[in-house]
């Protein structure tokens, strides 16, 4: 390195012009929501020879409950494209600081939209979750029925009740049945910034992966004011 820069000062400018950030968008894939099968509903004679789409896990939502989130996630992969760039796995997301303040105004919109969206979906929530116990209970009850499990043992079986058996079936799904407000607070938006360090300046890919990431753009690096190496570009 030049003297012409000192480590400090060369920090200071990086943190002037860029931080790393990380941006997190979870739990809106509700079409990828599953519940977990009571075991005891399993263990019958008539369950081992189920389809493909009745196991251990069971999808609470119709595939096309991706309509519902779509706006959001695309609002969010929008925000993503514009604000920052992708450096290598090592590195992750970059953006400008002078970008901040537009990004974070972009992020109380986001924000204000999956609010939007949670208060849209909810009703929807819990009307397909029970559509989906109910599409399980009358699955499960004439295998019962047929084959019933310890717990109604005690119950002669030629007079074994339906509704008993629909009961205990809604008791055992109650169990494993989330709530929409469950579901729906495991949708989460938010970043995290982190500052350039020493030990960043210290290594040639961070540099390599700047001009890469940036290279349509007429930046002029600090540390491309300093006497080096031409840096081997991939």
């Amino acid at each position: 390195m030049s003297h012409n820069i000192t480590e400090p000062q060369l920090l200071s400018q990086y943190r002037s012009m860029i931080q790393f950030i990380e941006i997190t968008f979870n739990g809106a894939r509700l079409e990828q929501t599953t519940i977990k099968i009571p075991s005891e509903l399993l263990k019958g004679k008539h369950a081992k020879g189920l389809g493909d789409k009745l196991k251990a896990t069971y999808p609470l939502f119709h595939e096309d409950f991706s309509n519902y989130s779509k706006p959001v996630k695309e609002k969010v992969d929008a925000c993503r494209s514009w604000y920052t760039r992708v450096l290598s796995k090592k590195y992750g997301r970059v953006m400008f600081v002078k970008d901040k303040a537009a990004f974070e105004k972009e992020v109380q919109t986001i924000q204000c939209l999956i609010e939007q969206y949670k208060k849209k979906v909810s009703d929807i929530l819990n009307i397909q979750m029970e559509e989906t116990k109910q599409e399980l209970i009358q699955y499960f009850t004439p295998i019962l029925i047929e084959d019933p499990p310890d717990h109604l043992l005690h119950l002669d079986k030629e007079s074994l009740d339906e509704q008993e058996v629909r009961d205990y079936i809604e008791w055992l799904l109650g169990k494993e049945f989330p709530t929409a407000e469950q579901i729906l607070n495991r949708v989460e938006f938010y970043y995290v910034y982190k500052d350039v360090t020493y030990q960043i300046l210290q290594d040639d890919q961070f540099y390599r992966d700047i001009e890469k990431a940036f290279k349509r753009d007429p930046i002029h690096w600090p540390h491309q004011k300093q006497k080096q190496e031409v840096l081997n570009l991939s």
